[in-house]
């Protein structure tokens, strides 16, 4: 069940004389985030396209102590019965896990001032006092691996299950070639085998080739953020693709699929191992593969658990209900009441 966040103003979080800064730039933004170790959705690159191609109204709050980032947070607006919601993808994002999970003091006010009625969060902060496979309770929360990258190229492909090096050696010998591209044609290859397996598999995909096109041209001036669409082909044909997500030194696989007539060509096994090797170039320490179902998805739980990485429970939706009207919207939302 989704927990409360409440407005933090306990003393063992160091707030302190906070300066508040409302929609700095966006070089400004990603630089920041990347300094915190925040997630991709919180990105002004990403949130920047979400608004050029969806239309989605952001706000976003950076604070500083002592001219240092210590919290930020990028909302979307959202509206539920005529009621204003702030939703906060992934965030907020703060120098602790604890700051990640609050609210700054006196922050709900700048909320209310924009006629927000409640705030939810995501924060992407591992719950490390649940129990990830056993517990009933863990399973209702968001779940990822996360693969550590810090040990470099050799240890990483150690640790991979040897089907899974068995298959990268394997589609490397009979010619499996791994690049990455901005070619409209193949981001439109991309786009459609994803919606092809999310008609199948009955989930909603919300990619478009304009928002990855977009997303993609954005990078390309951004050192701190990063989207990049891999692809494996087989005599030039797409056999598997990835849209991989940098911020600062972690990775994320944001979007990706696998053609089903090429996977004994192990197409989805070298287009992941090319994301690694090339976050490992560039320095990152960590690759989130961003979701997994061990119950309803179970053939990709068993892919990504063989590409090693730790099993992680998040935190899951928090609420901050700003107005009465919040709480009772805050109600319909976890209940899945709304229209």
């Amino acid at each position: 069940m989704d927990g409360d966040l409440i407005p933090d103003a306990d003393a063992h979080l160091p707030w302190g004389a906070l300066e508040w800064d409302k929609d700095p730039r966006p070089a400004e933004w990603d630089h920041a985030l990347a300094a915190l170790s925040g997630h991709p959705l919180q990105s002004c690159l990403w949130g920047d396209a979400r608004r050029a191609v969806d239309g989605i109204a952001q706000h976003r709050w950076l604070a500083r102590r002592d001219g240092e980032p210590i919290w930020m947070i990028r909302v979307e607006e959202r509206k539920v019965l005529g009621g204003k919601i702030a939703w906060a993808p992934r965030g907020p994002t703060g120098r602790t896990a604890d700051m990640s999970l609050s609210v700054p003091p006196g922050f709900d006010e700048r909320l209310r001032a924009e006629g927000f009625a409640l705030l939810i969060c995501d924060p992407w902060v591992a719950n490390r006092d649940m129990a990830r496979q056993n517990d009933k309770a863990a399973r209702t929360k968001p779940q990822t691996i996360w693969i550590d990258l810090s040990a470099g190229k050799d240890a990483v492909f150690g640790n991979l299950h040897k089907h899974v090096r068995n298959g990268v050696r394997r589609a490397a010998k009979i010619g499996v070639r791994v690049e990455t591209t901005c070619d409209p044609k193949r981001i439109g290859e991309f786009v459609d085998l994803c919606s092809s397996i999310s008609a199948q598999k009955g989930f909603e995909l919300r990619a478009t080739s304009d928002f990855v096109h977009t997303l993609l041209k954005d990078s390309r001036n951004n050192g701190d953020a990063e989207a990049v669409l891999f692809v494996a082909l087989k005599d030039g044909k797409l056999g598997a693709g990835v849209i991989a997500f940098r911020v600062g030194r972690s990775v994320h696989m944001i979007f990706a699929g696998t053609n089903r007539d090429l996977r004994q060509e192990r197409v989805g096994e070298a287009c992941q191992w090319g994301v690694m090797e090339w976050a490992i170039t560039r320095g990152c320490t960590r690759y989130d593969l961003e979701g997994i179902d061990p119950a309803n998805n179970a053939s990709v739980y068993e892919f990504k658990k063989r590409l090693g990485g730790e099993e992680i429970t998040l935190r899951g939706h928090v609420h901050l209900p700003l107005k009465f009207s919040g709480r009772a919207i805050s109600w319909l939302v976890r209940r899945g009441t709304h229209g």
